[in-house]
């Protein structure tokens, strides 16, 4: 409320100026609900007149309200990593005069922070995780401005074993036990000698060397971005 406590008067009417952001302008007290999106403090002029009804006696007073902003809780950050990476996390507002940032990084390492950043959180396990930040300043405190992060899977790549074959007629078929989903992709890569040099393929049939001997062959899984260690 602003104003002062009203005297016992019933013949005392007031009249505030300006009325904008009072919740009742003739009231002698009236509740200040005031808005400001400028991002810097505003100083706002507000007049009582009272009149008494019985005397026609007028006075008025004057009072400068200082309305500070909500602070703007704006930020960008990676919106999705693959787990075990880092995603950065920095404010992108309007603030510019002296505030706190807290940070809330929900499963994160860490899983809070505070400061305006840069701020790199990592995720060991896949999933959506929130990310949350609260700024304050000059007694003001915004909302939590909340967003999410989707932290997607590695691949693991793995080759089942393969039993030796005599050189004459060998034909090997190389079965892939990996995890992955459907939108994976493989890259098959073998030594010198291979009668084919790569292949992408999930399983991997009829493959031969033109010479004997112990030859390498790797696996390696790409599954949105992120990709799986070799597997030899």
């Amino acid at each position: 409320p602003i104003g002062g406590p009203p005297p016992a008067n019933p013949n005392l009417v007031y009249q505030w100026n300006p009325a904008q952001y009072l919740n009742d302008s003739t009231f002698p007290q009236p509740t200040l609900t005031p808005i400001n999106n400028t991002g810097v403090p505003q100083l706002q002029a507000y007049q009582v007149i009272v009149a008494d009804t019985q005397t026609n006696c007028i006075d008025s007073s004057s009072v400068q309200i200082q309305v500070n902003p909500v602070p703007d809780a704006s930020y960008s950050m990676t919106p999705e990593i693959c787990e075990g990476d880092s995603a950065y996390v920095e404010y992108t507002g309007t603030l510019n005069t002296f505030g706190t940032f807290v940070w809330s990084f929900s499963g994160g390492l860490p899983g809070s922070s505070i400061g305006q950043g840069p701020h790199w959180v990592s995720w060991n396990t896949p999933g959506s995780y929130e990310v949350s930040l609260i700024v304050s300043s000059l007694g003001c405190t915004s909302p939590p401005n909340l967003d999410t992060i989707l932290v997607k899977p590695i691949p693991v790549a793995a080759i089942a074993a393969a039993f030796p074959q005599c050189f004459s007629g060998h034909n090997f078929n190389l079965l892939n036990i990996g995890t992955y989903d459907s939108t994976a992709n493989f890259n098959w890569n073998f030594s010198q000698g291979a009668t084919y040099p790569s292949d992408t393929t999930e399983h991997l049939d009829s493959l031969s060397f033109i010479f004997p001997g112990i030859h390498r062959v790797t696996l390696q899984i790409e599954q949105n971005g992120c990709v799986s260690e070799q597997d030899t």
